[in-house]
């Protein structure tokens, strides 16, 4: 069984994604977009049943107090 707390992947180039994930998370000048977009890139670049062109939403999060 796995969890992940920081990020998700799914799909036949999940473990390229993650891989890319992991290591573009925690750079300071990352937000959660260019941690998504590494690991499409990645996916794209050495899955084959991976490629573009791919859409990317961001969505801002209301946070309730």
């Amino acid at each position: 069984m796995f969890e992940f707390k920081e990020f998700w992947a799914i799909g036949s180039g999940r473990s390229f994604a993650l891989g890319a994930m992991h290591a573009a998370y925690g750079i300071k000048s990352r937000s959660s977009r260019d941690v998504a977009e590494a690991g499409i890139a990645a996916a794209c670049e050495f899955d084959r049943n991976s490629a573009p062109p791919v859409d990317v939403l961001t969505l801002k999060l209301k946070v309730s107090k």
